[in-house]
């Protein structure tokens, strides 16, 4: 069941974004994690789905302990757009997959 779902979510990612004039960036999460937790939350989410399937996203890679919650990811992902903003026009799907590789690294 798990892949169905990492397949759903990519597919309403990518059909999302050309709705927003382009791909999601960095800034728009970070936007959404200061104003909407709901959307920061679903966002972290799909990119977690997709790495936790033993996926990469461009190269980063996580590995999520028994327990790891979304509220966790979520957290992680938030403190690393706030402390990189100069990341902020890079796509939104690498970098939150960078913050979750250097907080749940692979062995």
């Amino acid at each position: 069941m798990k892949p169905v779902v990492g397949v759903a979510v990519a597919i309403w990612l990518l059909s999302a974004a050309p709705s927003l004039g382009g791909w999601i960036r960095g800034n728009d999460v970070a936007k959404w994690c200061a104003k909407d937790e709901k959307s920061c939350l679903s966002y972290v989410s799909a990119i977690a789905a997709v790495l936790d399937d033993g996926n990469e996203i461009n190269g980063f890679s996580a590995c999520f302990g028994v327990g790891t919650t979304t509220k966790e990811l979520t957290d992680v992902s938030r403190r690393f757009l706030a402390r990189n903003p100069q990341l902020g026009h890079h796509s939104a799907a690498s970098l939150v997959a960078w913050a979750l590789q250097d907080a749940y690294p692979c062995s």
